[in-house]
């Protein structure tokens, strides 16, 4: 299968730092606003390398370690952010949420393919597969996807909450599905996030949930 991106934390990913393998692979991209807490940049390309064969020993220990820390540190990260009840700007009411949702599913179908989201009162995470071409044949980017969502969304929620200037970081989390299981504990993880928040206790509860049936 093509990969998927976890979009975990919405906090749109640097063009620099997005190569042209990315264009058509499912992520799960995680976005912030602005002034939450940062996420670690040297993240942003550590799956880059992970299907690379090589047959050193050390390498593939020192891979595992590593991935081990990674999953260790994202963990502890989710938890900081959980800890927020009262972010400035609160992504999940009711009113924000109708603008997210919409900017979230714009490019289904045309440019991309939903998985699953789930809007937190401090950040989304996103499920989706970029496609290769759009319906003109023109190649499909990541950057341009997110700078698309973020730019409408920080505009449309920056007037209803009377407010100016950036809204969403620059940096974000992102991570490469690799086969059918992991999307499937991607999805389960994006969608029980406020349960493990301790917002509700079932994940159907949670109006800024959404999932591909």
């Amino acid at each position: 299968m093509r990969r998927i991106l976890l979009g975990d934390h919405f906090m749109a990913i640097p063009p620099s730092q997005i190569a042209d393998r990315n264009r058509r692979h499912p992520w799960v991209q995680r976005i912030l606003p602005k002034g939450s807490l940062r996420g670690d940049p040297l993240i942003h390309n550590a799956d880059q390398n992970q299907h690379h064969p090589n047959s050193d020993p050390l390498i593939r220990k020192l891979r595992k370690e590593y991935y081990t820390l990674r999953k260790r540190y994202i963990k502890a990260y989710d938890d900081l952010l959980d800890a927020e009840r009262n972010p400035k700007t609160d992504l999940s009411k009711p009113e924000n949420l109708e603008i997210l949702i919409g900017a979230l599913k714009f490019w289904n179908g045309k440019k991309l393919k939903n998985h699953a989201f789930c809007i937190m009162p401090n950040h989304i995470h996103w499920v989706f597969q970029v496609f290769e071409k759009d319906r003109n044949g023109e190649p499909v980017y990541l950057q341009d996807i997110l700078y698309s969502v973020k730019r409408f969304s920080a505009g449309q929620i920056n007037k209803l909450e009377n407010r100016e200037g950036r809204l969403w970081q620059k940096e974000s989390f992102d991570t490469t599905i690799r086969d059918e299981k992991h999307l499937y504990y991607a999805i389960e993880y994006t969608l029980n996030n406020p349960v493990n928040a301790g917002f509700v206790d079932d994940w159907r509860e949670w109006p800024g949930n959404w999932y591909e049936e």
